[in-house]
């Protein structure tokens, strides 16, 4: 391929000499309108993120390059480092960013309306365009196995299981001070209600809220998305106090309480992120022992042999790597409930692959669109190649190569984990429900 000299590394005298190849992964622009894209699109140094070309950087760039071939690469000093294959042909990939006849207000203006066609609308041609004319890559966004389900889900496939369902649609509120609400009641089926919360510190840009959760579970471990929400904290820019948190915490616990009535179905399961402020909402918790302390782990979680003693875990609490609970030693010892965080994600997204109606399907109400909050948030993250032949989750811009559909917030998701975790215990421990094994969609089409 062609690599070229960043100019900034090259006033810099960086080691590296600033060679590199450009990929699209590398190019950032603020997406709120067509201009915005336009004016602030840059192309970040693989070397230095601190180096943000501009479209005249680039242009200089372009002026001073080498070919490499596969299995070679470039000393700082422009010299090339290994043998060129023997063979009497040789190609190269030229993408619009090699190009001077493309630009990045350009190629950022293309991008962002085949990302918002996708969005608005769950049209992947556009995007499917771009990545074949301007980068000269496949595009897989929406790719499907051989049984026609996505390899992973995406905002159209999702809303194409809600305007299927059989229940719902979802009645949507937001009240004047931030807040909001999404109910889409319980279908027959349900038998027990379960409930996640996370909490957000917010920011200059966004205020503190609570992002809450509530799914219907079967006893065969079908899952409804039963209502959702979130609940403002403090005014933007500032961070709740201590006060303010569990005041919001209290008409979050009233409020739920009420759901569970109007539903007319048990709430056997709470369960709330303490990975941040863990010391100011454990105050809240002793006040309201029927909340579950959570916190996301990295890995499968190892079995802890005191998590099966005392009365309330006769069944042992550990579920395949995914749940465990940890005795915490304080004044009053208290119960630290991990969760899996990747596997239990993996799950939550994996449930909605299953065929609605059957065994462990997981379900969304009628009405939900892609610029729904809880359909983008379930498909914020998703697994793309670690560059050392595994996977990981995809966490930053630059994954859009792989996932287009990525962005930063994903708290529903998160709050889904928790809620889905906490009934599935549930259900292992009063129905003695077999455990189940993680399967890929293709292999459990396979097996039907």
């Amino acid at each position: 391929g062609l690599w070229f000299a960043c100019p900034h590394c090259v006033r810099a005298a960086h080691p590296s000499g600033g060679w590199q190849q450009f990929s699209w992964p590398r190019v950032h622009y603020e997406p709120d309108t067509d201009q915005s894209a336009q004016d602030t699109v840059r192309l970040w140094c693989l070397h230095d993120d601190a180096h943000q070309l501009t479209e005249a950087d680039r242009r200089e760039a372009l002026r001073t390059w080498r070919v490499v071939y596969r299995g070679q690469s470039l000393r700082g000093d422009g010299s090339v480092l290994g043998s060129r294959p023997p063979s009497a042909t040789a190609g190269f990939r030229w993408t619009a960013l090699d190009s001077p006849l493309k630009s990045l207000p350009y190629l950022a203006l293309r991008h962002r309306k085949a990302v918002v066609r996708l969005q608005t609308g769950g049209d992947h041609e556009s995007l499917r365009q771009f990545y074949r004319d301007e980068l000269v890559a496949g595009y897989t966004g929406d790719s499907l196995t051989d049984e026609g389900t996505p390899h992973r889900i995406t905002r159209a496939y999702l809303v194409s299981l809600s305007a299927a369902s059989d229940y719902g649609p979802v009645r949507a509120t937001r009240i004047e001070d931030g807040d909001s609400e999404h109910i889409a009641g319980v279908p027959k089926a349900v038998e027990w209600l379960t409930v996640g919360v996370d909490v957000q510190r917010g920011g200059q840009r966004a205020p503190g809220r609570l992002y809450w959760l509530v799914l219907g579970m079967a006893s065969d471990l079908r899952v409804w998305d039963a209502a959702w929400g979130s609940l403002v904290l403090a005014p933007p820019g500032q961070q709740a106090n201590t006060a303010e948190l569990h005041a919001g915490l209290d008409r979050l616990h009233q409020h739920l309480a009420g759901l569970a009535q109007e539903f007319a179905r048990p709430l056997v399961r709470r369960g709330i992120d303490v990975g941040d402020r863990q010391d100011e909402l454990r105050l809240w918790l002793v006040r309201h022992p029927e909340w579950l302390a959570c916190k996301g782990a990295a890995g499968l979680v190892k079995a802890d042999p005191d998590a099966s003693r005392g009365p309330d875990a006769p069944a042992g609490y550990d579920l395949d790597g995914q749940l465990s609970r940890r005795r915490q030693e304080d004044r009053q010892p208290w119960w630290l409930h991990l969760i899996a965080a990747d596997r239990v994600r993996l799950d939550v997204q994996s449930g909605f692959l299953v065929p609605p109606g059957r065994a462990g399907a997981h379900h969304l109400p009628r009405g939900l669109t892609v610029a729904d909050a809880l359909i983008r948030h379930y498909c914020a993250t998703a697994q793309v190649p670690d560059g050392r032949g595994g996977l990981r989750w995809s966490d930053r811009e630059r994954d859009r190569e792989h996932h287009p559909e990525y962005q930063l917030r994903h708290d529903y998701l998160d709050t889904r984990g928790i809620a889905w975790v906490l009934g599935y215990h549930h259900a292992r421990r009063m129905l003695a429900a077999p455990p189940i094994r993680h399967v890929s969609a293709a292999d459990w089409f396979k097996k039907k």
